[in-house]
């Protein structure tokens, strides 16, 4: 469940329901609580038994995260980049209680259950684009990652904040898209070298709020039970695009990870066609069809050919053709941001 909400008696409540998350938005006029003033409160949480007709339900939670945009724009086809993050819950870091820059973060995640509650005190954070995203596993012990996006748009009514007019819960245009993706890649921060060995990228590696490799074997496992389509969300020079594929599937190791995608569709422009029917290959397995390697070049494991169109997991930043890459987007530069998310049809 996902909630923004102040504390007036006569604001206007919203409430979506969709797979088992519930976003509540209620608008209102900033409240003043002594000295201090808050415009919003922002609250999300999730228990793996809510009922929902839904094809994937957790059984675990591994992780709840608050992410936000100050400045955005909402149109089609741009990136499910999620975010500046605000505070996270994991099954290792528990709980987290902090006052700073103008944001009060009260979360836990105890006895399967998370929750966080976020109020802020600075106009700007109650212009902005939310999402609370939601890790853990399903009853078949699959990565599973739900997402609730809160978006508002300026509407010419009342509940004035700073120079602009945002509309009350009743006029907001509430994007709710709680998908059912497990997002098996993510580059955004650099934070991570991706430059690991073969068991590294069957195991996994990483940070689910930050940058982060599923592992080879966990998406075998799971696209090898029904048919799962990949997006993939990528940022460069400020502009978003995508790449959408409506099949996707990793074989096993024993056949070295080889690539199998479908037909694509979006606007960042088919980098991955290249790289179907290719075996994975890393700085220590050299699978390629170069007469070098193109994981020690190149940078990050891939399903190189000889050597590739895309490279999401090079080097960090690079603009001599061995950075984060995505040609038909960015040719030889680094995209800012990438994302790989399956979804089962």
């Amino acid at each position: 469940m996902c909630t923004q909400s102040d504390s007036q008696s006569d604001d206007k409540d919203l409430n979506i329901s969709v797979s088992g998350v519930n976003l509540d938005f209620t608008w209102g006029r900033s409240v003043s609580l002594g000295a201090r003033t808050f415009c919003g409160v922002l609250t999300c949480a999730e228990s793996p038994d809510v009922t929902a007709d839904s094809k994937i339900i957790f059984k675990n939670i591994s992780s709840l995260s608050v992410f936000k945009k100050i400045a955005f724009s909402y149109r089609e086809g741009t990136t499910d980049d999620p975010g500046v993050p605000i505070a996270s819950v994991t099954v290792q870091d528990d709980s987290v209680t902090r006052v700073a820059n103008g944001i009060k973060v009260e979360g836990f995640l105890k006895d399967n259950r998370a929750s966080m509650r976020v109020e802020f005190f600075k106009p700007k954070y109650c212009q902005a684009e939310y999402s609370c995203e939601v890790h853990g596993f399903d009853s078949r012990g699959r990565e599973v990652v739900k997402t609730a996006h809160l978006v508002q748009q300026p509407y010419q009514e009342k509940n004035q904040v700073g120079s602009q007019t945002w509309a009350p819960a009743t006029s907001l245009q509430l994007l709710s898209s709680i998908q059912q993706l497990i997002a098996r890649s993510r580059r955004v921060t650099g934070s991570v070298n991706f430059d690991k060995k073969w068991d590294d990228y069957k195991q996994g590696f990483g940070s689910f709020d930050g940058d982060f490799w599923l592992g080879n074997d966990k998406i075998h496992t799971m696209t090898s039970d029904g048919v799962f389509e990949i997006k993939i969300d990528l940022e460069y020079k400020g502009k978003s695009a995508y790449a959408h594929y409506d099949s996707f599937y990793i074989a096993g190791e024993n056949e070295k990870y080889k690539l199998r995608i479908g037909s694509y569709t979006g606007t960042a422009g088919d980098s991955f066609k290249y790289h179907n029917n290719r075996p994975f290959s890393t700085i220590d397995r050299d699978n390629d069809a170069w007469s070098k390697s193109c994981a020690t070049l190149h940078g990050g494991g891939w399903w190189f050919g000889a050597c590739d169109h895309s490279n999401l997991n090079g080097k960090w930043g690079r603009k001599s053709g061995n950075g984060v890459e995505w040609e038909k987007l960015a040719g030889p530069q680094s995209v800012s941001f990438s994302e790989m998310k399956i979804r089962l049809k």
